[in-house]
Order: C-alpha cells, then structure tokens, then sequence
C-alpha cells in the first residue's frame, strides 16, 4: 500500500446541465464548491501528496458547470510547485474555445471523456440540455473536434440499453465517416444499468457485439482484452493511492459514491478506519469463475 496519495477524483459541483433519464446521482444533494473548499482542496492535496506528481480527475455532477474551482486549485498547486496532469469526465457541452486554452495550459488536460447517447435526434432528447443556445449534439462534436485538435485525448462513451441499441449503431457510422482523415477520438460502449442491473440483457448483448465490432472497422476502437500484468486491485476505491473529494470536502473513495460512506474531511487529520477498510473486503467468487479465462484478473470489492 503506499504511503502517498497521488491521484484525487475532485467533484467541483454535483450540478449539471443536462437531464439524463439514467443518471446514477438522480435524487441527491446538490452542491457546487466553494473558493474556501476549493483552498483547502489544493492545501490537503499539497499536505498529502509527499511531493510527488499527482493526477487531478475532475467529476461531477458536470465539473464545467463550476470551472472557477479547477482554475483555483491548479492556480494554487502551481504556485507551490506541485507537479500535476488531470482528466475529466464531461458531457462537453460547456467546453468553449477560451475554457479549451485553459485546459491544456492550466488544468494540464490530457483527456477528456465525453458521453454520446445516440445520433442527433436521440442524443437531444435524452440529454434534455438545460436552456441550450444551440443544437447540443452539434455543439459536443465541436468541442471533441477542438480538443483533439489542441492534443488533448478524447474518449467518448457509448451509453446503450434496450431502446437505443439501434440507433447507437448509426452512430459509430456516423462517428467513422465523421472522423475520417482526421485525428480520432477512442470510443466504447457500455450498457447502462439501473440498480445494478442490465435491462434485456441476453437481446442487448449481441447487439452490444454488433456497436464493438463497427468500432473496430472504423479505427475508432481503443485497446481491449487481457490486461498486460495481474493488477493488485481493482479501482480507485481499493488502491489505496487515490481519494475522492466532495464539493464540501468531506473525503470517500468511489465516485458512485458521491452522497455517502465519507471517511473523513479535507480540513480535519482524523480518518473513520471502517469505512477505509470496507472497501477492501472482495466479492466471494461464484462457481462460474473457476472456469472463467478473466478470472485470474478479476478484483471485485463487496461494495461495488
């Protein structure tokens, strides 16, 4: 386990633009950090980092809903000479050419993952974007274009269930013939779940095959299969380099986590041990894994 705490997932706010009908942070608190968290996140990074170059996630609700907290916090690690890069999880709606320049300057960006819900019809409707000034499935492909174009990384995700498999389809077409000849994103599809749970699994699952495939062909695929070395954990939650830290500042260490099981506080030295060591404890195997191929490489904790 090591001694340091080098990679921080930061929600500036859990506000956001957009309205997604599968959103996982549906019916909780909404905050949006302060510049008095903001200080005290970038004095308890410097406090635990030992030093060393530390890797800044920033998440939300949408963190570009409070960019104000991203600049301050890289404002202050630079000033004490902190080494840091960082990534963020983003619908990239809000990503304007000026915030873009800040990104790869300031923030250090090096990737940015952006959600894509359908073609242009469908991603408008499920999105349901909050006051939009313009047509956001045309605005997102602007600013992953605009990105990609300064070097900045994107990957873009492919949320999928029952009901839009099909269109999802039209769209990693759409995606090929748009990004031909010109620097590309990494795409993946992922089934959405509702409490844990896939819906229409067993028809969902070939055409998920189908989206992969068409990724493929279209050079638009990312690196899959066996992991190169068996990994010693699973997630940030279990790595015991990493932390998550709240628009408030109270600390936990999953993202789907963004309402509960904090172990402490950015401001306060003390530390609820149980909570720490509760995502320690793995998932008992089934039956089914001794003969799965995946399994030497398979770390799930209880808490998932």
């Amino acid at each position: 386990r090591p001694e340091e705490t080098t990679a921080y997932t930061i929600l500036t706010t859990t506000h956001c633009n957009a309205r997604c009908p599968y959103c996982f942070e549906k019916g909780r608190s909404r905050v949006t950090m302060s510049p008095e968290t903001a200080r005290q996140t970038a004095r308890y990074i410097q406090s635990h980092c030992g030093g060393k170059p530390v890797s800044l996630h920033w998440f939300g609700g949408e963190p570009l809903v409070n960019p104000g907290a991203i600049r301050q916090i890289c404002g202050l690690l630079q000033e004490e000479g902190i080494a840091y890069h960082s990534t963020i999880t983003t619908n990239g709606f809000l990503f304007e050419d000026g915030l873009i320049s800040e990104a790869k300057t300031l923030w250090n960006l090096k990737n940015a993952q952006i959600t894509l819900d359908g073609t242009e019809a469908e991603y408008n409707r499920i999105k349901a974007y909050v006051s939009p000034l313009e047509n956001p499935y045309r605005r997102v492909m602007r600013n992953t274009e605009a990105l990609l174009e300064v070097g900045i990384g994107v990957v873009i995700r492919l949320n999928v269930d029952a009901d839009n498999a099909d269109d999802i389809l039209l769209l990693t077409g759409e995606l090929s013939r748009h990004f031909e000849g010109r620097k590309k994103p990494k795409v993946y599809a992922r089934p959405i779940e509702d409490d844990g749970c896939i819906r229409d699994e067993q028809a969902l699952f070939p055409r998920l095959c189908r989206i992969e495939e068409q990724l493929r062909c279209g050079g638009l695929k990312g690196k899959g299969g066996l992991k190169p070395s068996l990994p010693l954990h699973h997630c940030m939650a279990d790595s015991g380099s990493s932390v998550l830290i709240a628009p408030d500042g109270q600390l936990g260490l999953c993202e789907h986590y963004t309402d509960s099981d904090f172990f402490g506080h950015v401001t306060s030295p003390e530390v609820d041990r149980a909570v720490l060591e509760s995502w320690k404890r793995r998932r008992p195997e089934l039956p089914a894994c001794m003969d799965c191929p995946f399994y030497p490489e398979c770390i799930v904790p209880e808490k998932c």
